[in-house]
């Protein structure tokens, strides 16, 4: 399953890659950001952490492809509370993407409201796991 540490396996040593992909960077950080979080809402549940950046992958995938979530999830093999998140931003990882797309947009209002609806989530939760994200960007280790 590709994961931050999958991620960081594929451009070792220098560790260039943000720097040079910004674009791609940012995106790696809103993954990293969801499965961290994830980590956060169900401590030790590495399963559900790797499930959390894999739905941060998949929502991509419409923009990716050019088609539609569903008809993507009709050829491939997602558990169903991950085809739940992706459809109808339903459930933990549904939420968990919500908050991300908000975070993206910058609806702090929208943030707040789903950071108080979490159980297991504060906007102390969110700034922590953002700066272990960018140290994880930078090669550093992360403070958690």
């Amino acid at each position: 399953m590709i994961t931050r540490s999958w991620w960081r396996r594929q451009y070792p040593a220098t560790w260039s890659f943000p720097a040079k992909h910004p674009s791609i960077a940012t995106i790696a950080a809103d993954l990293a950001l969801m499965e961290l979080l994830a980590g956060e809402l169900r401590s030790g549940d590495a399963a559900f952490s790797d499930q959390a950046f894999m739905v941060g992958i998949m929502s991509l995938m419409p923009v990716a492809l050019g088609l539609p979530m569903e008809e993507i999830l009709d050829q491939i093999a997602m558990p169903p509370d991950a085809q739940q998140a992706l459809t109808s931003r339903s459930g933990a990882l549904g939420e968990l993407l919500e908050l991300m797309l908000q975070f993206d947009e910058g609806d702090w209002d929208a943030c707040d409201r789903l950071l108080a609806a979490s159980d297991g989530l504060s906007r102390e939760s969110l700034t922590s796991g953002l700066a272990d994200t960018l140290a994880w960007l930078h090669g550093e280790e992360a403070t958690a």
